[in-house]
């Protein structure tokens, strides 16, 4: 969220949403933004510790490059998966897709 945040522009669009999986026992929470997005070159190491865009419209903001491959981490850890669409110049949307509750 903080990523869409930093990265959307002050007149974009934010939305953060969640979504069961019919049937499947899973869900989905997402984060849904109109920012800057990334390229597919950035898109082949999003999760690669220490990778920052190449873009300098990422490069003006602080980070260090640990944040989604952190979280990509987590994530996998406890079963889920995380899960990235995204047109340069257009926007992105990250879903974390986890087991419900009681569910194996």
């Amino acid at each position: 969220m903080s990523n869409a945040i930093k990265y959307t522009p002050d007149d974009g669009q934010v939305l953060v949403w969640a979504r069961p999986i019919d049937g499947d026992g899973e869900i989905v929470l997402g984060v849904t933004d109109t920012g800057i997005g990334l390229s597919q070159e950035d898109l082949a190491r999003l999760f690669t510790r220490f990778f920052r865009s190449a873009d300098p419209r990422a490069r003006m903001e602080r980070g260090s490059g640990l944040g989604l491959a952190l979280t990509s981490a987590i994530i996998t850890r406890i079963g889920g998966r995380i899960e990235v669409d995204s047109k340069l110049n257009e926007g992105t949307t990250f879903r974390i897709v986890l087991r419900e509750a009681g569910r194996s």
